[in-house]
């Protein structure tokens, strides 16, 4: 069994996760910008959801935490398929240093 990892492969979900992070981030503003009530806003709906602040608020701290995860997952992969590259990089030197070296004529 063999395990191959495209290094390739990894950076595209890591540009994935970087988008994940700017929707989320995006989302966290909108939330702060219109989710919330004035005084003068809050009228009847003020007294059928009393308490629509702590759930804007923990929307807003789960939007966060979207965007911490996704940032750090984003620069974990970029790292690993880095680590992957020069694995692969070092693995294939080793086995061309294997071979016995050949004598090729030169042109004269």
């Amino acid at each position: 069994m063999t395990l191959k990892v495209d290094p390739a492969a990894l950076r595209t979900y890591a540009a994935r996760l970087s988008e994940a992070l700017a929707q989320a981030e995006a989302a966290g503003r909108y939330v702060k910008v219109h989710g919330g009530f004035t005084a003068h806003e809050t009228g009847l709906i003020g007294y059928l959801v009393p308490y629509h602040h702590s759930y804007v608020e923990a929307l807003g701290n789960m939007l966060a935490q979207i965007a911490r995860i996704a940032d750090a997952s984003e620069q974990s992969m970029k790292g690993i398929a880095g680590s992957y590259e020069a694995v692969d990089n070092r693995s294939a030197e080793a086995v061309d240093a294997s071979y016995p070296v050949t004598v090729r004529p030169s042109p004269v």
